[in-house]
C-alpha cells in the first residue's frame, strides 16, 4: 500500500498487552487453582486430566456475545450507506464464531459425536482408534478446534458478507463493480490472525505428542501395526479439521443469514470455497503435527514406553 506511513501508538501497544494478559491469567486462573489443591503424591502419579466443564466465566461470555450478536443484528440497517452498513455487519460472524468458542466445552463433542457417529466404529481400525482419541482428548481441551474453528469463520464470514453485499448492490441498481474486497486488503487485516489461529491449533497437537507414546504402544501391543496407527493419526486429524469446518461454517452462515435478511435478499451468498481453502491450510499444519509425535513414538520400542516410571 503505496504513500502509507506506520504509526505505532505507545497507547494501543499498551492495550494489547494489558488485554493479553488479562485474558492468560482468565483462562489460567482455575487450571492454577486446582493445581494448589492437587497433593503433591496425587500429581506425581500423573493422574488422568479431569474433563473440562463450562465455567460461570465461559457461560457469562458465551451469553454477552449471543446478546451482542442479537442486539447488532437487530439494529442492522439494510438502507444505510454501504460503509456504515459494512462496518456493523462484519461484526456479525466473529461475535457468533467467539460465543461457540466460549461454549466449546459443550458444543463441541456435542458436534464432534454427531458428525463421526454418521461412520460406524466398525469401519475400520484405525477410524475406530480416532475417533475415540478425538473424543476423548476433545473432553479434556478445546484448544485444538478453537482456534481453527476462528480462523474459518473469520475468512468465510468476510467473503460471505462481501459477496452478499455485492448481490444486493447487483439487485437494487445493476451494479457490478462490487464491494472492491481485494485480496491483499484482506492478507492484510485477516494474514496475522489466521496464521496464528492454524499455528495454535497446530502446536496444540503437538504438544500432546508426549502423552500419544504411551497410547500409540498399548496399541501396539494389542496388535495394531504401524500402518493402523499411522492412518489412526490422520483420521484423528481429518476428525479436528472436519469439525473445525462444521462450527465455522455455522456461524459463517448464520451471520450470512441476518446479513441477508436486512437486505431483504432470499438467503446469503456464502464462500464456500473461502471455507474449504481454511480448512484445508489448517488440516495440513494439524496433520503434520499429528504425524510428527505420531513417527518419533513408533521409533520406541513398545516395553520401554509401557514401564512404570
Amino acid at each position: 500500500m503505496q504513500g502509507i506511513s506506520l504509526h505505532l501508538g505507545f497507547g494501543s501497544v499498551l492495550a494489547v498487552v494489558a488485554t493479553t494478559v488479562l485474558v492468560v491469567l482468565l483462562g489460567g486462573l482455575r487450571g492454577a487453582r486446582r493445581a494448589s489443591r492437587t497433593p503433591p503424591v496425587a500429581a506425581l502419579r500423573d493422574p488422568e486430566p479431569p474433563s473440562i466443564r463450562m465455567g460461570w466465566f465461559r457461560i457469562l461470555l458465551a451469553v454477552l456475545l449471543l446478546c451482542g450478536a442479537a442486539m447488532l443484528a437487530a439494529n442492522l440497517d439494510g438502507g444505510a450507506t454501504l460503509s456504515a452498513f459494512t462496518g456493523q455487519a462484519v461484526l456479525l460472524t466473529p461475535l457468533l464464531a467467539a460465543a461457540l468458542a466460549a461454549a466449546g466445552p459443550v458444543v463441541f463433542p456435542l458436534v464432534l459425536r454427531a458428525w463421526t457417529s454418521l461412520l460406524p466404529a466398525r469401519v475400520s481400525a484405525s477410524w475406530f482408534l480416532a475417533r475415540h482419541a478425538a473424543r476423548h482428548r476433545l473432553s479434556q481441551s478445546t484448544a485444538t478446534i478453537s482456534p481453527l474453528m476462528v480462523a474459518i469463520a473469520l475468512s468465510g464470514g468476510l467473503y460471505t458478507m462481501a459477496a452478499t453485499l455485492d448481490a444486493a448492490l447487483a439487485a437494487r441498481d445493476g451494479s457490478t463493480t462490487g464491494t472492491g474486497l481485494a485480496p491483499e486488503g484482506v492478507v492484510l487485516l485477516l494474514g496475522g490472525p489466521l496464521l496464528l489461529s492454524a499455528v495454535a491449533a497446530a502446536a496444540t497437537v503437538f504438544m500432546s505428542g508426549h502423552a500419544r507414546e504411551r497410547e500409540l504402544a498399548l496399541v501396539q501391543a494389542a496388535g495394531a501395526t504401524h500402518g493402523v496407527v499411522v492412518l489412526a493419526a490422520i483420521w484423528e486429524a481429518v476428525i479436528y479439521a472436519v469439525t473445525a469446518l462444521l462450527l465455522g461454517a455455522a456461524a459463517t452462515i448464520g451471520g450470512g443469514l441476518i446479513i441477508a435478511g436486512a437486505l431483504s435478499l432470499p438467503g446469503p451468498s456464502v464462500s464456500f470455497a473461502t471455507l474449504g481453502l481454511i480448512t484445508t491450510g489448517g488440516l495440513v499444519l494439524v496433520l503434520v503435527a499429528t504425524l510428527v509425535p505420531t513417527a518419533a513414538a513408533l521409533r520406541h520400542e513398545v516395553s520401554p514406553a509401557l514401564a512404570v516410571e
